[in-house]
């Protein structure tokens, strides 16, 4: 450095020395914190710099980083000096811009011509330098090539060197990440030194270890827990060799599915929430040193210190064996108890018509809740039944009067103390002279039989639900349809009297919008609430704001006496009683509700909430699919759009119509394309004004540098979601509409010179899941846009348009009239593994092994309507199959004749195969692969209605295997399974091919068989023939390893035709019969009889 300072001194020439930035304190401190200078050679970064020469085909290649006083080389291809004064460097000038430095000849460049490395060796005449920029913006340094003689980088050339700049970044990252990881574990090991005496004074286990897992401290707690002493496990092994495999795993699952992205089975399932954020405390075992086996609540916590940074994790595990063995013994004596309950719930009453006496016996006291000795006048205890069932015990005592007839009715009841309960009421009349005299009778609580009846059907009902509505989201591709079928499907199939979907708006009063409804009264009643999401205490959040704030589901059992139920009047008008709400989402956002209302007051069973959650997830789901699609869609309409643009008049006309085609695509309400008149102050003409479908007349504007600054002082692209209006007033198209979003983008040359701007305005504000897409869009018609401004040839036009294409994930692929290639994106080279110098001139069956009919009959559509759409199978290069939704738009050229075909193609193969899974999941057993309880209750609805339309008869046999409890208690669980995978086998080679056997859980099987005589007599006979097959198949003994074992099944047999009810009472007279048979002696076969 002394000697070309001295040169520059002996010669009188003039050194123009780089700028130093307002920022430069900043960027050193950057600099800093990387910890590279004058750091010692690496691989990494020599492999960058040659690669970088050998791409641009120069002879020297540099890391070059700009410190205070000096250019450090980290790395250098071709040249022997490891740095240079920052006074005659050329990467202290490339480090004041984002894009690339280049300077195709020194000697012609006033800034450097005098400049020693120049003048002198290494002689430079040719220099391009890309900044090297960290995550925070500043500028450390460059990746330059260098040559001894003028030259200038092809375009290919400039954008290999920013992504090789990139790279040098990202393994500058690398290595800053690795030394923070160090230090971190050095800070984690001085901590522990710290709590190891507090720590050891803990009963409990306490475990810490590091980010990654590995043991640091083991308290004198967990040695006695566990067995092992400290040393042996400490910096030796994770936390996972003391846990059983097959729980690490099953809660591995649980996880994946909560996070909704696979968790591995290791170390990372006991943090995984803590890492987050999350309370993480449940139920483990321990395995001991010595093979014991122990249960533990085990806690784990995140350690942070006071900067935030992770130190590790620590575990505090109780032993809880003793009280789970208290439960189970108090679990046990409960059973005892509950079921002396049972057998003495029913009680005896006496009613004297002569002196209206009544009398009670004790336990129908006890059912009453009441305390007192005598019993109340008929009057009053008529009023401990609800209003709706009064009327009915009223006129069974009034026709038993007058007619001496008797009754047994099943009825809601409301005890003293005002507990909602069912009860079993039988009368019969005491005549005296043919006069009825008296009425006597029983009085059974049957609440738990009854609240288990109702639970089933309404459990059972779900299940129909979520079957039918998993069907409607395979099949509905349109949002509006498929909440309206949601809806429809909750009313007839679920049982409610109305249900609604709305939709969480992220307008001002965060207001729920109903989107569609299904019931009585819905409309009315939809119509007179307000309903918002908003915080604020306000009466008009109701439940459905709850929901949508918390993401939980709320259940009301009974809304006219809820106090957090504030329309209550209006839920009585309309006859609702019981309500569950439960969180719509999207990507586990809550993005909206699913409101079921019921006529009656009811508890919802766990099981049913579950279902119910279930059937919302999958909803969610479906309307994120149908969104994302419709973007995807959108996305490519935008592009074809594109293409088809690049032949389109240029002029006026041009910017008209791509105006149009943008609000069209954005199902924006405004737009407009405006060139730049001058910057200071910033002025612009519009070239074309669209408000929704009119054009307007263009007018110059000019933006204030508030504005401008505001818009653009962070990037080239600004989308302003809501309150457009309030926050920005003064912009042009404010005076048309106040808008309450936009969307800004500057307009480029190719040089990087401003040329214009591209505005989108939105009457409503632009919601999360479409910021993305109108960023997209926006940048692919501005791409375009710009081109036409700057007046470029045609060729330059197709080849940016060709850029763009290639940055989509979609493979875009041309084709001429013979479909023979003729371009070849990036994404096509991902999705079929075939580069374009492959493929192209190459007609595409030869690579891809399309079906040539398949082709033919595409071409055949595409010529006649001018666009083809379908999903077609091909191959990749490396031969396995792909699933691919393609679509073709005909190119045409200036005589309007075919001129080429304009191809996306997107890989649809996971998305099928992902479709089919979940079908087989949900409708059957992965057990023994026969239809579930799910698949059995749509298939026996179908049966109903085909012999309702046939007036054939049906039938459902209900199998329980005898004596299954005695084998998986003898012989262990995974012989229960094998047992039960055979007797699925025999059962499927007793009927036939179109009669289903299904297994309904446990060691219960069903056979449903259809489309048998009318004639129930053959019927019957038919259904007995299959029986005895049955009896003799199961009846085979089966052999485990020398263990025979006999099966013998107890079976009941429900006959059904076009008078049967419901899919309910067919199941449970077949569950009826087969209890017949148990108590008849077991294997056998017993027809239900009324």
């Amino acid at each position: 450095m002394l000697r070309q300072y001295c040169y520059l001194k002996k010669t009188g020439r003039k050194l123009i020395s780089p700028k130093v930035t307002i920022d430069e304190l900043a960027r050193l401190q950057t600099l800093a914190d990387y910890q590279i200078l004058d750091s010692p050679p690496e691989e990494a970064f020599d492999n960058l710099t040659k690669l970088a020469s050998e791409i641009c085909g120069t002879p020297i290649s540099l890391i070059s980083l700009i410190d205070e006083s000096r250019q450090w080389f980290k790395s250098s291809y071709g040249l022997a000096a490891s740095e240079t004064s920052r006074d005659i460097s050329f990467c202290g000038h490339a480090i004041h811009d984002d894009v690339l430095f280049e300077i195709s000849d020194a000697l012609q460049d006033e800034r450097f011509r005098d400049n020693p490395l120049v003048t002198q060796d290494p002689y430079i005449r040719f220099y391009a330098g890309f900044p090297l920029t960290a995550s925070n913006g500043s500028k450390l340094g460059t990746l330059c090539v260098i040559d001894k003689v003028p030259k200038k980088l092809d375009e290919s050339q400039r954008i290999s060197l920013a992504r090789i700049a990139k790279q040098v970044m990202s393994e500058f990252e690398h290595r800053k990440t690795l030394l923070e990881t160090a230090e971190l574990s050095k800070k984690l090991a001085n901590s522990t030194i710290f709590y190891d005496a507090l720590l050891n004074s803990a009963d409990e286990s306490i475990i810490s270890t590091t980010p990654d897992g590995v043991i640091t401290s083991f308290n004198q707690g967990a040695e006695k827990m566990l067995g092992y002493d400290a040393h042996e496990v400490v910096e030796k092994f994770t936390p996972a060799i003391f846990h059983d495999q097959a729980e690490i795993i099953d809660y591995a699952k649980t996880l994946s599915n909560e996070f909704g992205k696979t968790i591995n089975p290791g170390f990372e399932v006991f943090v995984l929430k803590a890492k987050y954020g999350h309370p993480d405390s449940r139920r483990w075992t321990y395995i001991r040193k010595d093979g014991r086996r122990i249960t533990v609540n085990l806690s784990v916590t995140a350690l942070i210190d006071d900067y935030g940074v992770l130190l590790g994790y620590m575990g505090v595990a109780r032993d809880i064996s003793a009280e789970i063995e208290a439960q189970n013994s108090l679990k046990s004596l409960t059973s005892i108890l509950e079921l002396t309950g049972e057998m003495a719930k029913i009680g005896g009453w006496q009613f004297d018509l002569e002196d209206n006496g009544i009398k009670w016996t004790k336990e129908v006291f006890k059912i009453h809740e009441l305390e007192t000795i005598d019993p109340p006048p008929l009057e009053q205890a008529i009023e401990f039944y609800p209003p709706e069932a009064r009327s009915a015990i009223l006129s069974v005592v009034k026709d038993s009067i007058e007619n001496a007839s008797s009754w047994d009715l099943e009825l809601p009841f409301i005890t003293a103390k005002g507990r909602c309960i069912w009860v079993r009421t039988q009368g019969s009349p005491v005549l005296v002279d043919g006069k009825v005299v008296k009425l006597i009778g029983a009085f059974q609580d049957i609440t738990t039989r009854k609240k288990s009846e109702l639970d089933l059907a309404w459990l059972n009902r779900a299940l129909l639900m979520l079957s039918k509505t998993n069907h409607a989201i395979t099949q509905i591709n349109d949002e509006k349809r498929l909440i309206i079928e949601i809806c429809r499907i909750a009313v007839e199939v679920g049982g409610y009297r109305m249900a609604w979907v709305g939709y969480a708006e992220d307008d001002e009063r965060k207001s729920i919008s109903p989107q569609a409804f299904f019931g009585d009264s819905g409309k009315s009643y939809l119509e007179t609430m307000n309903l918002s999401w908003a915080d604020d205490g306000s009466i008009d959040q109701a439940p459905a704001g709850e929901v949508i704030r918390t993401g939980k589901t709320h259940v009301i059992e009974d809304l006219l006496s809820d106090e957090s139920f504030h329309f209550k009047e209006l839920a009585r008008h309309h006859g609702y009683r019981g309500l569950v709400v439960l969180p719509l989402k999207d990507r586990q956002k809550p993005i909206g509700t699913l409101a079921l209302y019921s006529t009656e007051v009811r508890k919802f069973s766990d099981g049913e909430i579950e279902l119910l959650q279930e059937l919302t997830d999958n909803l969610g789901a479906g309307i994120s699919n149908i969104r994302a699609e419709k973007q995807r869609q959108r996305l490519s309409n935008a592009m074809v759009k594109v293409a088809l643009s690049v032949s389109s008049a240029t002029g006026s006309n041009f910017f008209k119509e791509l105006i149009s085609g943008i609000t069209e695509t954005l199902e924006a309400d405004a737009a407009y394309i405006a060139q730049l008149q001058s910057v200071k102050p910033l002025k612009a003409n519009t070239l074309a004004v669209a408000l929704g479908q009119d054009l307007k007349d263009n007018f110059e504007f000019e933006v204030p540098d508030t504005i401008a600054q505001s818009f653009f002082a962070e990037a080239d692209l600004v989308i302003v979601k809501n309150h457009a209006d309030k926050n920005f007033p003064h912009l042009s198209m404010m005076k048309f509409h106040p808008y309450q979003a936009f969307a800004g983008l500057y307009l480029y040359d190719s040089k990087g010179n401003d040329i214009g701007l591209l505005f989108v305005f939105f009457k409503h504000a632009i919601q999360d899941q479409s910021e993305d897409l109108i960023k997209s869009i926006l940048k692919i018609f501005a791409a375009r846009t710009a081109s036409e401004l700057e007046r470029l040839n045609d060729d330059s036009i197709i080849q940016e348009q060709a850029s763009l294409l290639d940055k989509t994930n979609d493979a875009i692929v041309i084709y001429d009239m013979d479909l023979v290639v003729k371009y070849w994106n990036k994404g096509a080279e991902a999705l079929y593994g075939w580069r374009a110098d492959e493929v192209l001139n190459h007609p595409i069956q030869k690579r891809l092994r399309q079906d040539q009919k398949a082709l033919k009959q595409a071409l055949t559509v595409l010529l006649k309507e001018g666009e083809w759409k379908g999903e077609v199978t091909k191959r990749h290069k490396n031969g396995h199959q792909l699933i691919i939704e393609s679509h073709w738009t005909l190119m045409r050229d200036v005589r309007g004749q075919p001129k080429s075909i304009f191809s996306i193609n997107s890989d649809i193969t996971l998305r099928v195969s992902a479709e089919d899974e979940v079908r087989k999941l949900a409708f059957y057993d992965a057990l023994t692969a026969l239809p579930n309880r799910r698949l059995l209750l749509d298939r026996i609805e179908q049966a109903l209605s085909s012999s309702r339309r046939k007036l054939q008869f049906g039938a459902v046999i209900f199998i329980d295997l005898d004596n299954f409890k005695q084998l998986n208690d003898t012989l262990g669980h995974d012989k229960g399974d094998i047992l039960l995978q055979e007797v699925a086998k025999r059962l499927k080679q007793c009927v036939r091919d179109h009669d289903t056997v299904a297994r309904l859980g446990g060691d219960e099987f069903v056979i449903l068989i259809e489309e048998l005589s009318a004639d129930l007599s053959q019927a019957m006979t038919y259904v007995r023939i299959i029986g005895e097959k049955v009896l003799e198949a199961l009846n085979k003994t089966v052999d485990f390893d020398g263990y025979l074992h006999t099966s013998t099944p107890s079976m009941g047999v429900a006959m059904f035709n076009k008078d049967s009810k419901s899919v309910d009472e067919v199941l449970k007279q077949a569950d009826i019969a087969m209890y017949q048979s148990k108590n008849a002696g077991r294997n056998r076969l017993t027809f239900f009889m009324e």
